[in-house]
């Protein structure tokens, strides 16, 4: 029988790592960054920061975030409001943004931080 030791064990996990990273399908929040873009169209509120993206659903488009297609109307009008305001006041940013789900190809939003 083969002894097994701890590099093995190493390598081993470390082809696991790299096969299947840690954040895929895991919601996660962006880093910290100033908005550069904000489209409110009442039910879809358009927003890109000044950090580099977060996309860990895999979403075709990376060039902006779209909120959570599953919010309802209130919540997406307090998102709009919260994110209008640090916006306005310069204040970074950061989206909590959907691990498993996309919207209309772009990474989704469902929750805010505002330093």
């Amino acid at each position: 029988m083969k002894n097994w030791g701890m590099r093995s064990v190493f390598a081993a996990a470390a082809i696991v790592t790299v096969s299947y990273p840690a954040l895929a399908g895991v919601s996660t929040f962006t880093n910290p960054g100033t908005i550069t873009h904000f489209e409110d169209y009442g039910s879809s509120l358009q927003v890109s920061t000044s950090a580099a993206i977060t996309n860990p659903a895999g979403c075709a488009s990376t060039a902006l975030y779209l909120p959570k297609s599953t919010l309802t109307d209130a919540e997406k009008q307090n998102l709009s409001r919260d994110l209008l305001a640090a916006f306005v006041a310069g204040k970074n940013v950061q989206l909590k943004i959907d691990g498993t789900a996309c919207n209309s190809g772009s990474p989704s939003y469902y929750a805010v931080i505002i330093d």
